[in-house]
C-alpha cells in the first residue's frame, strides 16, 4: 500500500458534530473526533512540506472519489513508511565503518526505538538493485542522514533523490572534504572523528526525531 494518509479535515465543526449525531455517535465520541482534527489541521499548517498531497474538496461526490482513487494509484508504488527507520546514504568505503557505527549509536542515543540502517553491502557491484534499495528505503524513512565524505557521484545523487522527496535531512561530511557540485545554502556537520560525529547527531537528532513516549 502506497504511503498515503488521507486527513479529513472539517471547517464546519458544527455540521460535522451534527452528522456524527445522526451517525449514531455518543458525545464522547463527537468530541474526541473535532479534536483529532483540530490537531490533524494544526499538524498540516505547521508542516505542510511533509504532506505529499493537499486535496481540497470542492467537488461532487463521484468526483471526489475519482479524485482520491486517481491518489492512491498514483502512489501505490511508494514504500510505506516505517516511522522507526533512519537510513544513512554514504560511501561503502571500509575505513569509513567507523562513522555509520557513530551514526547508529546516536541515533540509538536519543531514541532506542529507531532503527538506523543503510543498503546492504552485499549488493555492491550489482547498480540496479542497491540503486533500489536506497530509492525505496529514502522514502521509507523518517530521516536520512546523508554523508558527503568523498563526494561519491552515487551520494550526491541520493542527496538529490532524499530532497527531492522532502525528508528530513541531515548532512555531514568529515574535515577537509571539499564539497563539490553542492549548494553552500544546506547546513552541514563537519566532524573530526567518529566520537565528534556521534556527540554532534545527538544534538541534532534530539531536534528532529520524535520523543521517546513516557
Amino acid at each position: 500500500m502506497a504511503n498515503v494518509i488521507p486527513v479529513y479535515i472539517y471547517t464546519d465543526r458544527m455540521l460535522f458534530a451534527k452528522a456524527l449525531k445522526e451517525n449514531g455517535k455518543e458525545d464522547d465520541e463527537i468530541q474526541k473526533r473535532l479534536l483529532l482534527f483540530e490537531k490533524a489541521y494544526q499538524d498540516y499548517l505547521m508542516h505542510p512540506q511533509i504532506y505529499r498531497e493537499t486535496l481540497l474538496n470542492n467537488s461532487s461526490t463521484g468526483d471526489y472519489r475519482r479524485i482520491i482513487n486517481a491518489m492512491l494509484e498514483k502512489h501505490q508504488n511508494y514504500s510505506v513508511l516505517q516511522q522507526r527507520l533512519v537510513f544513512v546514504c554514504m560511501s561503502f568505503n571500509p575505513r569509513l565503518n567507523d562513522y555509520f557505527t557513530a551514526m547508529k549509536n546516536a541515533v540509538q542515543a536519543v531514541n532506542p526505538t529507531f532503527k538506523c540502517d543503510r543498503a546492504e553491502r552485499e549488493l555492491i557491484g550489482n547498480v540496479d538493485p542497491i540503486l533500489a534499495a536506497v530509492l525505496k528505503n529514502i522514502q521509507a524513512a523518517t530521516l536520512v542522514i546523508v554523508d558527503l565524505t568523498e563526494n561519491r557521484p552515487n551520494v550526491l545523487y541520493e542527496l538529490g533523490r532524499v530532497q527531492e522527496a522532502k525528508k528530513q535531512c541531515i548532512i555531514t561530511a568529515q574535515e577537509g572534504t571539499e564539497l563539490v557540485l553542492y549548494s553552500s545554502q544546506f547546513p552541514v556537520i563537519f566532524y573530526k572523528n567518529a566520537e565528534d560525529l556521534k556527540e554532534q547527531l545527538v544534538k541534532s537528532l534530539k531536534d528532529s526525531l520524535p520523543k521517546i513516549e513516557e
